[in-house]
């Protein structure tokens, strides 16, 4: 049976449970350190491994999975009744609230349907110093709509500045990718959406261009032999990067 977790992981797990998931900042917190966000995050990846920390972690995951189900089963919320609501906002048109009158347009809602009413933030009625009434409305914002729909489905990626120069120059290409794969989980994209976007941001590799004297690859700092084929006296615009 695992030990129960020392005061300062119970802090940890208390910071970590209630921000949201940031190891980093649960770290940081729990033993009120100076350390770099960088080394936070690689200490508080290292203690949601720890044999006391993990099934806790785990058990309280499970637990709020299970109260968003039965949140979703009792208010019949689902991603596609969401997306279909911010389509009536998003695609609202002025003419399924409107008729003509002559060569004026005004207020009619006798045929709206529901689907198009849901698209109403605003009635407003005014009593005019000649008798008359003029109804007027005010729709939804469509373009808050609108951005909102392409955020849920991965089509715009908010950008913000991560880290500071050099932080990630060290990193491999697989590195680089998991850490980016972690932040925009974190963000709500799916696997899917990562991956098409990982894919679309993939920088071409360039040529690797050899010095035919020092046998030092240009496209990087590293000596290629013996990987690399002999170029004996080919100039550096035909020595092309080959592995043999």
């Amino acid at each position: 049976m695992a030990k129960k977790p020392t005061a300062r992981q119970a802090k940890f797990l208390e910071t970590y449970l209630s921000n949201g998931g940031n190891g980093a900042d649960a770290h940081k917190t729990a033993y009120n350190t100076s350390m770099p966000p960088q080394r936070c995050a690689q200490e508080g990846h290292k203690f949601l491994k720890n044999p006391k920390i993990a099934p806790i972690v785990a058990k309280a995951r499970q637990r709020a999975e299970d109260a968003i189900g039965r949140a979703i089963e009792t208010c019949a919320v689902s991603r596609q009744r969401n997306v279909a609501e911010l389509a009536r906002l998003a695609y609202a048109n002025i003419a399924d609230y409107t008729r003509l009158d002559g060569s004026d347009r005004i207020t009619d809602l006798s045929a709206a349907t529901r689907d198009q009413l849901a698209a109403v933030q605003e009635i407003i009625v005014e009593d005019l110093t000649d008798g008359r009434r003029r109804v007027r409305i005010k729709l939804h914002d469509k373009k808050a709509a609108i951005a909102e729909l392409n955020h849920m489905n991965g089509w715009v990626l908010e950008r913000s500045e991560v880290g500071t120069p050099g932080d990630f120059e060290h990193l491999s290409d697989e590195e680089l990718d998991a850490r980016l794969t972690e932040k925009l989980r974190e963000r709500g994209m799916t696997d899917e959406q990562i991956k098409r976007f990982l894919d679309h941001t993939a920088l071409p590799q360039a040529p690797r261009v050899l010095d035919p004297s020092t046998r030092r690859c240009f496209w990087g700092t590293k000596n290629c032999p013996p990987r690399c084929a002999s170029y004996d006296g080919a100039s550096e615009k035909d020595a092309v990067h080959t592995a043999v």
